[in-house]
């Protein structure tokens, strides 16, 4: 089982840890944030971004489908 952490570093800065990487998130300047990374809406969208591709990856390769 995955776990994930999360550390509110400062204002809205959020540091997130899996035990092996770390990153950051958080709000743009706009939103009252210091931009330091990517916002967690964004976090979000590329977590699924990310599953979808792999995911494609792996049925194509389980298939013997080619991939461009």
């Amino acid at each position: 089982m995955v776990e994930i952490t999360a550390e509110l570093t400062e204002g809205t800065s959020v540091s997130l840890s899996n035990g092996r990487h770390t990153w950051p998130s958080d709000e743009p300047f706009d939103k009252g944030g210091e931009d330091t990374g990517p916002a967690p809406y964004e976090t979000l969208l590329g977590s699924l971004a990310a599953c979808t591709l792999v995911t494609l990856v792996l049925y194509t390769r389980h298939k013997g489908i080619e991939l461009e």
